[in-house]
């Protein structure tokens, strides 16, 4: 429900071209000319976010087993009607993607990997990775793109990898898939404009290219791309530190459902597709 609302408020702010308030601030921009026809295809709108505030409630924790049932809440001793909570400003940048596209694509994979991702999704529900979204070839593709642009853009925003962060916009349902790549890590007055920088048109292309090509080969390879079961759970294949994985706490997935594979089989990948369908 959050990221639905927070969607809303980005695709109004797409639509409008600008919206500045209090806690947020973003502005539209356009993909530079040069960018290749497969990445206008994919990008249907970039939002540079000046100023975003994120809000953080500790709400408890479980142990041995993740169970929602079995939090321990932060007021052990007495119950209390708050919650301790952190407020950061930060800044970013939104890539909103073609969501028919996506979904094209998706329904043109082979019949074996479609078999292999709900047998994940399966293994995710039987469990209990309640924590981890619903396995879907489109979430994986966009989250496997979402590291691989942090990996980069961390060169040359000014900010370490850690200082990073994604947020992911997708619903099958509403039919709609965003990155966000944000930091937090600002003072109240917000942070340094080097992230956004990285979302003007004159790098954002540039920066997309680069990390697509850092991606498609992993110095573990050929054993990354051809070992299935890796991560936390055996949730990702074709993903390991030296190609993939950013810190934890940069991940929205616990550095789960990655795989470059979606991205870069010649025969069914990702960009293979839309290359082809120029």
């Amino acid at each position: 429900v959050l990221l639905d609302e927070e969607w809303r408020t980005i695709e109004a702010a797409l639509h409008a071209g600008e919206m500045v308030s209090r806690n947020f601030a973003a502005v539209s921009e356009e993909l530079s000319p040069a960018a290749p026809s497969w990445m206008k295809a994919l990008v249907s709108g970039v939002l540079l976010v000046r100023r975003l505030r994120e809000v953080r409630a500790y709400l408890g924790f479980q142990r041995v087993k993740p169970d929602p049932a079995k939090t321990v809440r932060p007021d052990v001793g007495a119950p209390e009607n708050w919650l301790p909570a952190s407020e950061v400003f930060g800044e970013g940048f939104v890539l909103a993607l073609n969501f028919d596209l996506l979904e094209k694509w998706a329904t043109d994979i082979p019949p074996d990997e479609k078999r292999s991702l709900k047998a994940l999704e399966d293994k995710r529900l039987e469990e209990n990775f309640w924590f981890l979204p619903r396995v879907d070839p489109i979430f994986l593709a966009i989250h496997t793109l979402s590291h691989l642009l942090l990996r980069r853009i961390t060169f040359e925003c000014g900010y370490s990898s850690s200082s990073l962060r994604e947020r992911l916009y997708f619903n099958a349902e509403t039919k709609y898939a965003a990155i966000m790549i944000y930091t937090a890590d600002g003072d109240s007055e917000g942070s340094l404009g080097g992230l956004v920088r990285q979302g003007r048109k004159d790098r954002l292309a540039q920066s997309i290219i680069e990390s697509l090509d850092q991606g498609r080969w992993c110095s573990s390879d050929p054993v990354c791309s051809e070992t299935a079961g890796q991560g936390l759970g055996g949730f990702n294949h074709a993903a390991c530190h030296a190609c993939s994985l950013v810190s934890e706490t940069s991940c929205t997935a616990a550095n789960t459902l990655l795989d470059r594979r979606m991205l870069f089989d010649p025969d069914w990948g990702l960009l293979s597709f839309l290359e082809h369908c120029r």
